[in-house]
């Protein structure tokens, strides 16, 4: 019986980054490697590089949005300025009419 159990041992070991772990080990808890591979260093910086890169996008896209904004709401009130001046001479010329009509009304008055 001792020796079925020993080949049945040799049955369950498995290899790990070449290192034997047997079925016991590894059902007893997790087995992580404590090394660190180049590649996960890579990729660790290559999603670093891109986290900044997307976040200094978004913050230049930011201040151009803000100096557009600046930007329309000088010329809103360039035209707003505008505006009010070329309704306070439509605004003068109708009172000329108006006063124009009120004498023409007067003579026609003064004939009769």
């Amino acid at each position: 019986m001792h020796r079925v159990g020993r080949v049945m041992r040799r049955l369950f070991v498995f290899r790990v980054r070449g290192k034997e772990v047997t079925e016991e080990r590894r059902q007893s808890g997790w087995h992580m490697s404590k090394s660190l591979s180049v590649s996960h260093l890579f990729g660790t910086l290559a999603i670093a590089v891109g986290f900044f890169t997307y976040v200094s996008g978004i913050e230049q896209d930011t201040v151009v949005n803000a100096m557009e904004i600046k930007s329309l709401s000088e010329r809103m009130e360039r035209s707003d300025n505008r505006n009010g001046e070329q309704f306070s001479e439509i605004k003068t010329m109708l009172e000329k009419i108006s006063d124009r009509l009120n004498s023409l009304s007067m003579r026609e008055r003064r004939d009769l």
